[in-house]
């Protein structure tokens, strides 16, 4: 039997084969193996995560730079209360409101603007007050000034006012102000409190 080359058909995606034929006759095929460089599905997904990445980094450095308010080089302006007095009202209805005269000192050197107030009022433990404001002065860096709260009652508080001085054998009330103050943005809020013994008719 003459031996001579055979024609083999081999697969396309058999980037390499080598066709070799025995001497008993018996056809072998070596074929190499193939493989093909695997695309990158996660890239976009790795794109997408270092882009939240950035985001949150750049969040963060625009909260250090307004946080830089509550840093070490930072203290809490202080504020005392200078007079707490009753005032006769304007017209005349009986009931008095309060002047609180506040003192502001900013031991920094950034000017305070104080973005406004909260307050509370209460006599003989009893909440009758409740008032805000905004309209307050700016204390220029390593100042001081003052300012005056005038705080008055609604007409249910002062329903309540005349029962307990019907009640009471005296006009003279334990007192009590709460009063918080917010200094803007990313800075600790300032709070005061004073308490002691006023009679309404100090007018």
């Amino acid at each position: 039997m003459a031996w001579g080359q055979l024609a083999v058909n081999v697969p396309a995606d058999m980037h390499a084969s080598s066709v070799s034929l025995l001497q008993n006759g018996t056809l072998t095929r070596k074929i190499a193996s193939s493989t093909k460089e695997p695309r990158c599905p996660v890239m976009n997904t790795t794109l997408a995560s270092s882009g939240k990445k950035l985001a949150l980094i750049l969040v963060a450095a625009a909260s250090l730079s307004g946080c830089a308010g509550m840093g070490s080089g930072y203290d809490t302006p202080t504020v005392s209360v200078q007079s707490f007095r009753p005032v006769a009202t304007a017209n005349g209805g009986g009931l008095p409101t309060f002047e609180i005269l506040l003192h502001v000192v900013n031991p920094n050197l950034e000017p305070l603007e104080l973005a406004g107030i909260s307050y509370t009022i209460s006599l003989d433990n009893r909440d009758v007050i409740n008032g805000v404001g905004n309209d307050l002065p700016v204390i220029e860096g390593y100042g001081e000034g003052s300012f005056t709260v005038t705080a008055g009652f609604n007409v249910i508080a002062g329903i309540q006012l005349f029962r307990s001085l019907m009640q009471k054998d005296t006009d003279s009330f334990d007192y009590s102000f709460e009063a918080k103050l917010d200094p803007g943005a990313y800075k600790r809020k300032i709070r005061v409190s004073d308490s002691g013994s006023i009679s309404l008719s100090n007018k």
